[in-house]
This record gives C-alpha cells, structure tokens and sequence, in this order.
C-alpha cells in the first residue's frame, strides 16, 4: 500500500496496489503500474509496466497498450506505444518503441527506436539501433548502431552486425555478422550475410553476391 507517494492516479484492478513511495505516477487498466515504485511513469492498458515485486523501480517511462513495457525493472526515459512493445525491457532505458510487438525481446539495450509492427522485435542488448517499418530488423540480437528503414529491411537474418544502414524493403535482409555496409534500394544486398564494408546502390543491387569491399551503383549488376 502507498506510504509516502504522493499525486499518484490509479483505476482499475490492482494499479498502482504496491506503489509505496513512487510519486506522479498514472496507472489505467487493471494492473498497469501494479509493483512499481519509482515516480512519473504512465501505463495505460493491462499489465501495462507491470513491473516486479521487488526490483520495479524505474522512473520517467510511458506504456501505452496490453502489456507494454510489462517487465521492466530499473529503465528509465522509455516510451511504448503499442500491445506488447517493450514487453521484455529489463534495465534498457531512453528507448522508443511505437507498434505492436516493437523492440519485444529488449532487455538492457539502450537508445533504440523502433516505428512498426515487430520493428527490433527479437533485438536484446543492442543499442542506437533505428528501424522504421514493419519487420525492421526484426531479427536483430546483439547488433548496435545499425539504420534500417523499409519493410523487413535487415529483418530476416539473426543479426549481430553494427553499422550498417538499409534503405528499402528486404535491403539487406538476410544480414548476420556484416557491418559497415549501405544498402539503398529494394532487396540491395539481400543476400549479403557476413560482408563488411560493401555499399549497394539500386534496387536488387548485389543480390547473389557476396564478399566485402565492393561498390555495386547499377541494378542486378556491378563491380568491386
């Protein structure tokens, strides 16, 4: 029960029941905020930050949807908008999560930003990753510092590759360990899995090609 928190607003079934020294908080839906403790946090939905018994302590976070942000415990400065966004967050803070099953799995990955459905949906402790499009790098682990924007762009493979930048649906979609590759255009670099250092310009630009170091500026065609 709350003993010291002050300016707290909770409706439904157990939110905010285990705040006991958390202040400015908003809890709608039953069990929005239910074990947190920290100050200035939104949930709206069910579960929404939920957070654990004992170890719910973040601050400054929004959730908006059915079990956002659900576990988080310590992160900070989250936004989740979005059924199931950020549901795994742990200790991650600074991240912002809009669509439906966006930055899912995030534990302790840092400073992300996710925009469509299971953008960054598999990514763990991956930081300053930006994916914008449904599937963005949905595939993404370890990975960090990565620019993905376009349908299932760098979304298929399980990716732990930093530094890559895909512009276009499926462009470097099957990517793995690569990094420092840039991939403008539909499907460009598609099949690229472990290559570094590889800029493909066009859409279908060096599909079926692999190896690191090349330029490839015309479509279905090029040379290192």
């Amino acid at each position: 029960c709350n003993t010291t928190g002050c300016y707290n607003i909770a409706l439904g079934v157990t939110a905010l029941v285990h705040n006991t020294t958390g202040s400015n908080n908003v809890a709608l839906g039953p069990s929005a905020l239910q074990n947190v403790k920290g100050n200035d946090n939104i949930a709206l939905g069910y579960n929404a930050l939920l957070g654990d018994p004992t170890t719910a302590i973040g601050s400054n976070n929004i959730a908006l949807g059915y079990e956002a942000l659900k576990h988080n415990t310590t992160g900070t400065y989250n936004v989740a908008l979005g059924n199931d966004a950020l549901q795994d967050n742990t200790t991650g803070a600074s991240n912002i999560a809009l669509g439906v099953q966006s930055l899912h799995s995030n534990k302790t990955g840092c400073n992300n930003v996710a925009l469509g459905q299971s953008a960054l949906y598999q990514n763990t402790t991956g930081s300053a990753n930006v994916a914008l499009g449904p599937d963005a790098l949905q595939n993404n682990t370890t990975g960090s510092s990565n620019v993905a924007m376009g349908w299932n762009a760098m979304g298929v493979g399980i990716n732990t590759g930093s530094s890559n930048v895909a512009l276009g649906a499926a462009a470097l979609s099957s990517n793995t360990s690569g990094c420092n590759n840039i991939a403008l255009g539909q499907n460009a670099l598609q099949d690229n899995t472990s290559g570094c250092n590889n800029i493909a310009l066009g859409s279908e630009a060096m599909v079926g090609v692999a190896g690191c170091s090349n330029v490839f500026a015309v479509n279905n065609s090029g040379a290192t």
